[in-house]
This record gives C-alpha cells, sequence and structure tokens, in this order.
C-alpha cells in the first residue's frame, strides 16, 4: 500500500475515529434506554422486570458478533481492512433504523421485539468486523513508536459515545414526560446514529488501504480461522480471557451505573442518594475521564516493550478501585467517587494495552480476524450477559450494594492470570 502524507493520517485517524464513535454509540446507547424500551416494546410495567428482560435484548446483539468477525474479518485480511470497515459502518446503519422505527407492541404485538432482536443481531454482526478492521486500519498506518496513540484514539471514541449516549438520556429524561419517553423519545438518539451512514461513504471514497492480501494467494490459502487454529491456537483463548475486563468494566461499572444506583436508591443514601437524571452526569464525567486515561495509556503503550506488566498493574488496581466503588456506594459519596475514578482510569488505560497486546501477536494475515474474532467471543462470554447477570444477582440478594463486585471481583482475578500468561509478539 502506499504510504500516507500527514493530511492523509489525519484524514484516517479523524473519519476512522468518527465512525468507531458511531459504531459504538449505535451498539451501547440501548442499554441507557433499557427501561424505557421495555415499556414501549414489551408488555410490562415493572422497572426492574423490564430492566431485566430488556437487558437479555441488549445482550443478543452480541451472539451475531463472532459471525461477524469472522466472515468480515476473513474479508478485511483477504480484500482489505477499508472495503470491510465499509460494509460493517453500513449494516450497522440498518441496524439502527430497524431499532428506531419499530413500532409499539400495543400496535404489533409481538412483532415488535422480534423487530428490536433483528435489529441488535445486525448491529453486532456489524461490531464483529468493525472492531478489528478499524483498529488494524489504525495500527498498521501508524509508525512504530506511535501506535499506542493511534490504537487509543480508537478507544478514545468509544468513551466519548458512552458521554454522548449518556448525555442524550439526561437531556430527554430531563426534558421529556414519560408518555412522551415511551411512545418516542427513547428513538432520537438511535435516529442520531443514522448519521453513521455518510461516515461510511466517506471512508471509502478517501482513506487510503493498509493492507491487501495477495488476490492468487488468497484463493488457495486456508482460511484465517484455520490458520489461527492450527498456529495460534493457545494465544487466542488467552487473548478472549484478556477481553474479559475491558468489556465488564464498561458495561457494568461504566454503562450500568446509572441503573445500579436507581435500584439500591431506594434502600440506602450515599452515592445511591444521587438524584434522577444526575446519574447520567456522574456517567458522562466517567466516561471523559476514560477518554483521557486512554489517551494516557497510548502514551505509556509507545514508551515500553514488556505491556503485559503495565496491564497486570492496571487490572490488580482496577479491582482494589471495584470494591472501593461498591463497598462505599451506600454510605460514603467520596470514597464512591474516588473508587470509581481509579476503576475508569484503570479501565482506559486497559482497553489501549489489551488492544495492542491482542493485534501485535497476530501477522497481517490473520490480524483482523484473530483480534476481531478473540474480542467478538470475549464480548458474547461477557459482555453479553455482563448486566443481566447483575440485575438477576440485585433480584437474589436484594440489591445488596456490593452485588456488582461479587462478581466483577473474581473475574478481575482470572484477567489478571491470563495476561501474566500471554505470550508477548511484536507483529510489523
Amino acid at each position: 500500500m502506499k504510504a500516507q502524507g500527514k493530511s492523509g493520517k489525519t484524514r484516517l485517524i479523524v473519519a476512522t475515529g468518527f465512525g468507531n464513535f458511531l459504531e459504538s454509540f449505535d451498539f451501547t446507547v440501548y442499554s441507557y434506554f433499557a427501561t424505557i424500551i421495555g415499556f414501549s416494546i414489551l408488555k410490562t410495567d415493572d422497572p426492574l422486570l423490564s430492566t431485566y428482560i430488556s437487558t437479555i435484548l441488549f445482550g443478543l446483539g452480541f451472539p451475531a458478533r463472532p459471525i461477524g468477525s469472522v466472515i468480515l474479518g476473513a474479508y478485511a485480511d483477504r480484500r482489505g481492512r477499508k472495503a470491510a470497515l465499509f460494509i460493517t459502518i453500513m449494516l450497522m446503519g440498518a441496524g439502527s433504523a430497524l431499532i428506531a422505527f419499530t413500532p409499539p407492541y400495543a400496535v404489533i404485538g409481538l412483532a415488535a421485539p422480534a423487530l428490536i432482536v433483528l435489529g441488535r443481531l445486525l448491529q453486532g454482526f456489524s461490531a464483529g468486523g468493525e472492531m478489528g478492521s478499524a483498529a488494524a486500519l489504525l495500527l498498521e498506518s501508524a509508525q512504530a513508536t506511535k501506535r499506542g496513540t493511534y490504537i487509543a484514539w480508537q478507544f478514545m471514541m468509544q468513551g466519548m459515545s458512552a458521554a454522548v449516549g449518556a448525555l442524550f438520556a439526561f437531556c430527554l429524561f430531563s426534558t421529556l414526560s414519560e408518555p412522551a419517553m415511551r411512545a418516542w423519545g427513547w428513538r432520537i438518539p438511535f435516529i442520531f446514529a443514522l448519521a453513521i451512514i455518510p461516515v461510511g461513504f466517506y471512508i471509502r471514497a478517501h482513506i487510503a488501504e493498509s493492507w491487501r492480501g495477495d488476490k492468487a494467494e488468497n484463493d488457495t490459502a486456508l482460511h484465517p480461522v484455520r490458520l489461527i487454529g492450527q498456529h495460534y491456537l493457545g494465544r487466542f483463548l488467552l487473548a478472549v480471557i484478556t477481553v474479559m475486563p475491558v468489556t465488564l468494566l464498561v458495561y457494568i461499572v461504566i454503562i450500568y451505573m446509572p441503573t445500579y444506583l436507581s435500584l439500591i436508591a431506594l434502600k440506602a443514601g450515599g452515592a445511591a442518594g444521587l438524584q434522577g437524571n444526575s446519574r447520567y452526569v456522574l456517567t458522562i464525567i466517567m466516561s471523559l475521564v476514560m477518554m483521557a486515561a486512554t489517551f494516557c495509556g497510548g502514551l505509556i503503550c509507545n514508551k515500553i516493550a514488556r505491556r503485559k506488566i503495565f496491564a497486570v498493574i492496571c487490572l490488580s488496581a482496577a479491582f482494589c478501585g471495584c470494591f472501593i466503588t461498591y463497598f462505599y456506594a451506600a454510605t460514603d459519596f467520596a470514597l464512591f467517587i474516588g473508587g470509581l475514578l481509579l476503576s475508569t482510569i484503570m479501565l482506559g488505560m486497559m482497553m489501549t494495552v489489551q488492544a495492542l497486546l491482542v493485534m501485535e501477536a497476530f501477522p497481517r494475515n490473520v490480524r483482523v480476524t484473530g483480534f476481531g474474532f478473540s474480542l467478538a467471543l470475549g464480548s458474547v462470554l461477557f459482555g453479553s450477559t455482563a448486566q443481566a447477570i447483575v440485575t438477576k444477582l440485585m433480584m437474589v440478594t436484594g440489591a445488596a450494594k456490593l452485588t456488582p463486585f461479587y462478581y466483577l471481583g473474581p473475574m478481575l482475578l482470572l484477567a489478571i492470570a491470563a495476561y501474566a500468561a500471554f505470550p508477548e509478539e511484536h507483529y510489523p
């Protein structure tokens, strides 16, 4: 592929980052409106039951991610990163449009949740191919000494998507009545997300390709999944586990936090006493902190060679931060915020180092498939179930304040062991 000048790399970073922002926004904004979507799409008025069922629907987007990562990842490894990225963006737009314009249960009955499921499946299939293609495009376009900051840009946009999603929730819940929110208000962010479609056309037209396999070799070579199974199976399995702490911290500590605080608010004070929409302000602040930490993590990863040691340190600190967060959620606001900030900072740094460790562990001809498939599989195993598991545990424990840590704590300890065992490589 031809080298890019400074302006070309700027276009690459901006277009890929904005595309990733919209992809992440499309996929995660659903969780902010889970309860209200449940009221509109499902036949229930019980807030806890509505949240539980709606989080299950949220999780249904994840099983399609491994399929997307294999099909679109192999396409990216053989035909090019940019071409695959364009397809993922179009599919994500289609899934968001389907969710945005699905009529309520009162109008079309069971077809309403069925259409939501279809939209989530399209979003999941797209997300499975997008992360690997976008990350590989950034990594392979960067100098070796700047890979950390290039990759960090992608995850900074994920943090921005969480902040903007929470901002939508804050504004809509603050200004619209509950009947208006149930009828049409929750659809607004999904309509906004359709801006992803023109981004796809821009990327296809103006961004340089970073890798395209030889067509003759591709036609005779083994499928990337078979190559990974034959030569890189051990590191692939470890890579799946390395995804787990990132996805759990994102979906439980940040995105689920407003729901968690609302569930313990009736029986506790402290941070649980945050009133209504102020919880979304907290999520916005956390997301912005995560963005800054992600960039700092990229700078650190530019300088150090043994990145997995850095990852173990981050996870150990996150473990302590999560315990403090939930232990003091109902009693000491200052300590709650301190633990939350520590967890969020460690998460931001982990997002960059995890992506770099795994992507550099696979050569170019299987990189998107290796990274994307491990990320998608880890997201299915841990991300798709996270909010439903925590909500179910909250139901069992009577919304005890430490409930999320009962799940998070052991999983973070497992992740520390996986990172310590991960074989660190530095493929170009």
